[in-house]
């Protein structure tokens, strides 16, 4: 996807700080038959100490289709 120079975001401590005030996310999924879904799913992001990009976490029951 092209992204104008204008709107790159880079900083780690900026694309941290969004994701915390912002944690919902869409989780999208595709099922055997090639038929995509999307949910509103809550994240938890799992900050690198060292500086790095970090890991982003949800949760979601088994029983969901």
């Amino acid at each position: 996807m092209y992204l104008p120079a204008h709107f790159k975001e880079e900083r780690p401590e900026v694309l941290h700080a969004l994701l915390r005030a912002h944690p919902l996310g869409l989780l999208i999924t595709q099922d055997a038959s090639s038929e995509m879904s999307a949910n509103s799913v809550p994240f938890v992001l799992d900050a690198d100490p060292a500086g790095g990009p970090g890991v982003l976490r949800a949760h979601v029951a088994r029983a969901n289709p």
